[in-house]
């Protein structure tokens, strides 16, 4: 994450905000299933949050949704949504701690 922030707090603290903004829908697509009529919106979901996951550094949440991706890619539906719970779990557990990390940090003019 400090790569992209060049270490700056502001830009730390967008980074981390933009993430909580934005991680809830693709998180929500993956909970809804695999269902073959959904496929390309759920591999869509799971790579936008490998994106967001590894913008705030959640390298191991981001490898569980790119593993998604290609389960997905190989019409492995099955492995896919029994994998989307765990992906489901370490997302909500890395906003968790995004969020109390946001609101601890100074409040930047």
């Amino acid at each position: 994450m400090f790569e992209r922030s060049g270490e700056s707090p502001r830009r730390t603290k967008l980074i981390l905000s933009t993430f909580l903004e934005s991680y809830q829908g693709p998180l929500h697509t993956l909970a809804g299933g695999s269902e073959p009529t959904r496929i390309k919106e759920i591999t869509l979901a799971a790579h936008s949050l490998k994106g967001l996951l590894l913008d705030v550094g959640a390298t191991h949440a981001a490898e569980r949704a790119a593993h998604i991706e290609r389960l997905l890619k190989s019409g492995d539906y099955e492995s896919a949504a029994a994998s989307c719970e765990d992906l489901t779990a370490e997302t909500s557990h890395v906003a968790s701690l995004v969020e109390r990390v946001v609101r601890h940090f100074p409040t930047i003019g």
